[in-house]
């Protein structure tokens, strides 16, 4: 691999500019260099003050590049471009080997100089503590990821490979699963203990990498100064919520005004009946297929069954697709703290069904849509 060269400058120093103070610059990263092959624009995605996604097009001038923006708190930042997004038809396979992943920290300047010449991005920021810990992980991460990608695409659209190739093919994946999977649960072990660290473990939380106990014994080790983390403070609502809803639990409260009708809701005030709750979003094709399903099945039990969505979605979008749509039951739309409710009921794939029983406990609950599911339904509410 090229030599690459990072470097990250700690911006105090612009207190003493006319330009700025240290007060307006506290919360500024400044993300500055030069990366060739990149073309001409970068996509930046980054969660801003509200705990929204924030996206910023970048563009490159004679490979160059300087952008600011304000960081409410330190956090795993990814840069995109066009030309290493792995495309299938009109769509694309979504992997972290595409893009160029570093922890960005409020007040400093990270500038990466580098070339891109490979199917991904093998460009790892160092030069401070939390991204020289993080390109440990990167570093080992992006070509075993990409190597997996391209066999799972080559096996999609390959109409040349005979039975055996693709079996082969898949072998290969199992084993290179493996190896990421020894390199994720390996970094966690020796960096829980970082942003990059705890980034990873709320990752593997909701894409269920990991058992609930693995998650509890790597998070009992993280040092507490990273608690007022988003990531650390999601990890300890999501573990919570794991034990909160298991089947046999009293469901946690749900009482919001985030409601598509604009009327609030009280979870308790459906007590005495059968309620259940569909985690799903309009950018979910699973969730808006079972739809009919399962509302058929409700109309079947209108007398003793609710029906209560709760989206993981941009509110506008989720207005607007419903304002259209012939879903007509209760609706909610995630918000933050107490009222993300797909954080706090651990929600991990969409769409997610918990079956609520008259009595506020927990029947069911169930990922993925499966016709068997409303068969068993029938006989939990008999």
């Amino acid at each position: 691999m090229k030599k690459l060269t990072f470097i990250i400058y700690c911006t105090l120093w612009l207190s003493c500019c006319i330009a700025c103070s240290a007060k307006e610059d506290k919360n500024t990263f400044v993300f500055k260099g030069r990366i060739g092959g990149m073309g001409r624009q970068m996509h930046l995605v980054y969660v801003d003050s509200s705990g929204k996604y924030a996206h910023c097009n970048i563009a490159l001038e004679n490979e160059q590049f300087h952008v600011e923006f304000k960081l409410p708190e330190p956090q795993v930042v990814e840069v995109n471009c066009r030309r290493l997004m792995k495309m299938v038809g009109n769509g694309f396979v979504p992997c972290n080997s595409g893009s160029l992943l570093f922890v960005a920290i409020p007040g400093q300047t990270l500038e990466v100089n580098g070339d891109l010449k490979k199917d991904f991005v093998d460009l790892y920021p160092g030069g401070d503590a939390e991204n020289d810990i993080f390109r440990e992980y990167t570093s080992q991460m992006h070509p075993i990821e990409n190597e997996s990608v391209n066999l799972m695409i080559t096996n999609w659209t390959d109409s040349t490979l005979t039975t055996e190739e693709k079996a082969a093919n898949l072998q290969k994946m199992e084993r290179l699963e493996n190896e990421m999977q020894r390199i994720r649960m390996d970094f966690l072990q020796k960096y829980v203990s970082s942003v990059g660290g705890l980034w990873l473990l709320e990752d593997m939380l909701q894409r269920t990498q990991l058992t609930m106990e693995e998650a509890e014994r790597f998070f009992s080790i993280a040092d507490k100064k990273y608690e007022k983390l988003t990531y650390y403070k999601n990890i300890a609502t999501r573990i919570q919520g794991a034990k909160a809803t298991e089947v046999g639990q009293l469901v946690p409260t749900i009482k919001t005004s985030r409601t598509y009708d604009g009327k609030p809701f009280d979870l308790a005030e459906y007590k005495g009946k059968y309620v259940l709750i569909d985690f799903w979003g309009t950018w979910c094709g699973a969730c808006i297929s079972g739809m009919p399903q399962m509302k058929k099945f409700a109309e079947k039990h209108a007398d003793k069954l609710v029906l209560l969505g709760i989206a993981k979605d941009n509110r506008e979008t989720w207005e607007e697709y419903l304002s259209k749509s012939e879903w007509n039951w209760k609706q909610i739309v995630a918000g933050e703290g107490e009222e993300d409710y797909v954080v706090r009921f651990n929600v991990q794939g969409f769409p997610t069904k918990i079956l609520i029983g008259p009595d506020g406990k927990i029947l069911k609950r169930t990922v993925g849509e499966d016709p068997a599911f409303y068969e068993e339904l029938e006989h939990l509410m008999k």
